[in-house]
């Protein structure tokens, strides 16, 4: 079997939307290839602690980590007294990441928080002079959800001059890098956010509660916040329009969502903070409508990105309601399989009458109507896609 090194950050047990995505790809690659794991320390006191129920049907025999995170109070201080954080202290980590790697590499490949995963990786590239498969969840330079990343351009075009391929999560974020990069546009691959195919629900559901519960998992945090959907709620609810309705809200959120939903301290919303993988998809299973929320647009990188969460919300058949900008990767993959209804933050109204319709539907004792995932974002199938082009470029000799 020939060695893939995956650098990771975020990686099983650690909580999270990546680490879970790493998961679900490492299940499948294992049977392929040796695979040895440099990611972090999981966490005791962020919103990525360890969660058991993601490793389910995951073994890795060959794992470093790396001492990113120190605690609580500790991580505080250096942040303060030296400016370093987990993620800069992981790529400083080199030295000993290089001294615990137990097999050459065949191949590199990186996930998860650009700027640690694929900064180490591109020195572990550069130490082994081997293949390296760059994959990138989200924007890096141009991703709005951060501030402050001048200087970031030049990380981000070295480590695209390096790599042997880049992987995207969207067809956008395809075409967005080949526009940004013409001279590599033949290293950028789609590579997409996956479902399991084993978790699919295939019965056809019938409303058997006395509620509609239309429930979100995932985090609020930054600019991906719950204003539009509070503020409809706020509406319907001012005239006793949510009796047979349930808001359920699962994940951490910022002090800004939280002082939102005091904010607007509506009573059929009931907020059930951080719960586990195994706890979540349970949830989304006994849910009548799951509700997916992007950020608003500002730039066209904005558009690009696939919430890993849509995949996990395709695997209950459920309809999804998205609030997301008009042209989005989600605007367009909702619409295009078929899977619920999109709207834009500014169309309150549209979003209230169509809440109120799913309220008829529920009391009429009508079913909402289940659809079949999309096959080609299953895990399985593409697992077998990224295995074709590790095997690719492990037989290119690199010069």
């Amino acid at each position: 079997m020939k060695n893939i090194l995956l650098v990771s950050m975020s990686a099983p047990p650690q909580k999270g939307a990546e680490s879970i995505q790493v998961g679900r790809y490492l299940k499948h690659l294992n049977d392929a290839f040796n695979i040895e794991l440099i990611t972090s320390n999981t966490p005791k006191h962020s919103w990525a602690r360890e969660d058991n129920s993601i490793l389910k049907g995951i073994l890795v025999k060959n794992r470093v980590e790396l001492n990113a995170y120190k605690g609580r109070r500790t991580d505080r201080v250096l942040n303060i007294m030296t400016s370093s954080t987990p993620e800069e202290r992981f790529v400083n980590y080199f030295e000993e990441a290089l001294a615990q790697i137990k097999f050459k590499p065949d191949l590199i490949y990186s996930r998860a928080l650009p700027h640690a995963s694929t900064l180490l990786a591109k020195k572990i590239k550069e130490h082994f002079k081997v293949p390296w498969v760059m994959h990138l969840s989200d924007p890096w330079e141009d991703n709005t959800f951060i501030e402050n990343i001048k200087g970031e351009h030049i990380v981000e075009n070295a480590c695209v001059n390096l790599a042997s391929k880049v992987t995207l999560t969207s067809e956008l974020a395809v075409q967005f890098y080949k526009n940004k990069y013409p001279l590599h546009k033949e290293k950028f691959t789609f590579m997409p956010n996956v479902y399991e195919e084993d978790i699919v629900i295939e019965d056809d559901y019938t409303n058997n509660c006395e509620h509609l519960t239309i429930t979100h998992t995932g985090n609020f945090y930054g600019k991906r916040n719950p204003q539009v959907i509070l503020q409809v709620l706020a509406q319907l609810s001012k005239k006793n329009k949510l009796q047979n309705i349930k808001f359920w809200f699962a994940g951490e959120m910022d002090e800004t969502s939280k002082r939102l939903f005091k904010k607007y301290d509506i009573p059929e919303i009931e907020l059930l903070g951080g719960i586990s993988f195994k706890e979540s998809i349970e949830l989304q299973q006994k849910s009548d409508i799951l509700l997916i929320i992007d950020k608003e647009y500002e730039k066209p990188a904005d558009l690009t990105t696939l919430p890993s969460k849509l995949l996990d919300y395709c695997a209950t058949t459920k309809p999804i309601l998205a609030i997301t900008p008009k042209g989005s990767s989600t605007d367009i993959f909702i619409n295009k399989y078929g899977v619920g209804k999109s709207f834009q933050h500014n169309q309150i109204k549209e979003i209230k009458d169509y809440i109120e319709s799913l309220i008829n539907t529920f009391n009429n004792n009508e079913k909402f109507e289940p659809y079949q995932p999309p096959l080609h974002y299953g895990a399985n199938y593409n697992a077998k896609r990224l295995i074709k082009v590790f095997n690719q470029l492990i037989k290119i000799p690199i010069t």
